[in-house]
């Protein structure tokens, strides 16, 4: 790629624009978050490159024949990764990653192009960005990410460990400290498990040896190539025989032109047999008590380095197969969230053809040594396995999942012609139809910039009074967390009774129903309403603290009056004072000078109309901590720094 001479201010206006579908795409959402709130902590640089798909295309410099625009995003602070799972649940932002490039196709790639020239207008007469975004790669491009750090720096705990400790590894020490994109995992973690299986199971020692020394890198580009159906590393060339016309197939002298002589799917690999077995994924289950070599399975049209071992997938991969040893299971068959269609080949039982041991069959678990608890053992157990797929038991359960037993190379590749090419089918995700249904609505309601003292307790007794649960820091104690998320999971409002003195105090709030944010953000609409007062009064407040029992958890008797006074002046009453002047510049902020009131009689009608209001005051809660916390660079949110009268957008009450 080429820098172009584009300074990094100059690039926010085309990036963050966009005009009807793209004016909510995740990536524009993205750059206009990056703008708005971190824009201090972000450089972005522009390139040009012309990929070598595209040389004959041409390359001229506005990008219009065969070069490609790239936008490096160079973020300086670690805390905006951190914080960004919030702004993709409140915005729709597209994932940050490390590194991160976004590339835009020109206009004879793509109907719309994106035009950097036009500054922050998006070109001469304006129009706006008219771009589709078609890459979001990693600076440090994946293909050597995954080769360096998921292969080369794993080969000890591969050959020391073996398989399953590998692909531990490569799961929490590559997938998660890399932060690979969750597609590329589903597209990388059948590849490693082929891999680790290749080495483990297929190489040679002198070839083992090799990768103890260093030597990796000429081995693994030649499984690659044999994967991608190059000559190299087993070969991605199916060896299945196959048998045309009928009678005896006895191989004979010659061409190979005459009726009856079998021929290798190396000489037919247009076939439509190849063809078939491409689009399954393959579970080959071995209930013959023995080994089946890598020899005998290639005859059946599947290589080595397209093995997944015994690991199942997150999705059945077409190509692909898996070799166990009992009957199929949902995840080898169904996937996490589909995956490409089934077919289950399986050997066992008194006619196998190949493998051996106990033969999964009862006659040999009967013949098996008396002396031998072991063999006779697992010569029960296949026998089992074998009665339970042969039976009709496993077919009735997974109807429409093709199951061959015991096939010759010939019989098999027949089978599959009959089989077909699978049509395509929708799969349905039960968790997704799930999602489908509308989300509960939970509305908190929070009282913020208010000391104790100030009648927090007093709007939360109310507040009670017409219907909400509320969860009190005081009463609950050490159970109030997990209380207040049990309150929000069940009751349509939540009062949280506690404390919220400053930013870091809504923050709380956010941790504590992190789980229903994240893991449950299908199910639970999770919305505020702010209530705060108008004024502080310093000595109102202090003359009720004064006259508090021990049941509060700040009072005169059990701390001293110095303390207490202490505590409340320096951990609540200066903080509040500070927080009051931001939170009143929050939209929709309920604003009210009742807790200062001489009596209770406003209340309730003051609660009535709250409530009443709810829909059009409530702002989600993620949204509120990101609006505070964007706020915390720049001043006041909303602006102005202002006094108590309530800020742009504010609930004002009596």
């Amino acid at each position: 790629p080429t820098r172009i001479s584009v300074k990094s201010a100059d690039l926010w206006g085309p990036l963050c624009e966009g005009e009807g579908e793209d004016d909510k795409d995740p990536v524009t959402l993205l750059f206009r978050r990056l703008r708005d709130s971190y824009r201090h902590k972000t450089t972005l640089k522009a390139y040009e490159y012309l990929p070598w798909s595209r040389m004959d295309a041409g390359g001229g410099g506005d990008g219009s024949a065969g070069g490609v625009y790239q936008i490096q995003i160079d973020v300086h602070d670690d805390n905006v990764f951190f914080s960004w799972p919030l702004h993709m649940l409140a915005d729709g932002c597209n994932p940050l990653y490390r590194g991160m490039v976004v590339q835009y196709e020109p206009p004879s790639w793509r109907p719309r192009p994106l035009n950097l020239e036009g500054g922050g207008g998006g070109g001469d007469g304006g129009g706006g960005k008219e771009n589709i975004i078609v890459a979001v790669v990693k600076l440090k491009l994946l293909n050597y990410i995954w080769r360096t750090f998921g292969i080369r720096n794993q080969l000890p705990t591969l050959l020391n460990g073996g398989v399953e400790a590998f692909l531990s590894r490569t799961r929490r020490g590559f997938f998660k400290n890399w932060s690979v994109p969750k597609a590329h995992q589903e597209e990388l973690e059948p590849l490693f498990a082929s891999w680790a299986h290749f080495v483990t199971s297929s190489m040679a020692p002198r070839d083992q040896e090799r990768l103890r020394g260093g030597a990796y890198l000429e081995i693994l580009e030649s499984f690659i190539a044999g994967q991608n159906g190059g000559g190299g590393g087993g070969g991605g060339v199916l060896r299945m025989e196959i048998s045309s016309g009928t009678g005896a197939a006895e191989e004979e002298e010659g061409d190979g032109s005459s009726t009856g002589v079998k021929r290798t799917i190396e000489e037919v690999e247009a076939s439509e047999v190849s063809t078939v077995l491409l689009n399954y994924a393959v579970v080959v289950a071995n209930v013959t008590g023995g080994e089946i070599s890598q020899t005998m399975l290639s005859d059946y049209g599947l290589p080595p380095n397209r093995c997944c071992g015994d690991v199942a997938p997150p999705n059945p991969r077409a190509g692909w197969w898996t070799l166990i040893t009992a009957p199929p299971a949902p995840k080898h068959i169904k996937g996490k969230s589909g995956g490409a269609p089934v077919l289950v080949l399986a050997f066992g039982g008194d006619d196998a053809i190949i493998g051996g041991g106990s033969g999964g069959s009862a006659e040999a678990a009967e013949v098996a040594p008396v002396d031998n608890p072991k063999v006779k053992k697992a010569a029960m157990k296949n026998a089992k396995i074998w009665a339970h797929l042969t039976g009709g038991a496993w077919e009735t359960k997974n109807q429409g999942i093709p199951l061959f037993k015991n096939p010759d190379p010939a019989g098999f590749a027949q089978g599959l012609r009959d089989l077909g090419i699978p049509a395509p089918t929708t799969v349905v995700d039960s968790k997704a139809a799930a999602t489908d249904q509308p989300r509960k609505k939970r509305t908190v309601f929070l009282v913020c910039a208010l000391p104790p003292g100030g009648g927090k307790s007093t709007f939360f007794h109310h507040l009670k009074q017409a219907g909400a649960t509320v969860v009190s820091s005081d009463k609950d104690k050490g159970q109030f967390s997990q209380l207040f998320v049990q309150a929000v999971r069940s009751s349509e409002m939540i009062g949280y009774d506690k404390n919220i003195p400053n930013e870091q105090g809504v923050a709380k709030v956010v941790k504590i129903l992190k789980p229903l944010l994240e893991k449950e953000k299908k199910k639970y609409d999770i919305r505020v309403v702010v209530v705060t007062p108008g004024t502080l009064e310093h000595d109102v407040m202090w003359k009720r603290i004064q006259a508090r029992d021990e049941s509060y958890a700040l009072n005169c008797t059990t701390t001293g009056h110095d303390e207490c006074y202490k505590i409340f002046k320096t951990s609540f009453f200066n903080d509040c004072k500070r927080f009051l002047r931001t939170i009143q510049q929050v939209p929709n902020v309920v604003v009210t000078d009742l807790f200062w009131a001489p009596t209770q009689t406003e209340w309730s009608p003051f609660i009535e109309k709250l409530v009443a209001d709810v829909e059009t005051i409530a702002q989600p809660l993620v949204q509120l901590h990101l609006a505070l916390d964007s706020g915390a660079d720049d001043g006041p949110v909303g602006g102005g720094g202002g006094g108590g009268g309530g800020g742009v957008g504010s609930w004002a009450a009596a």
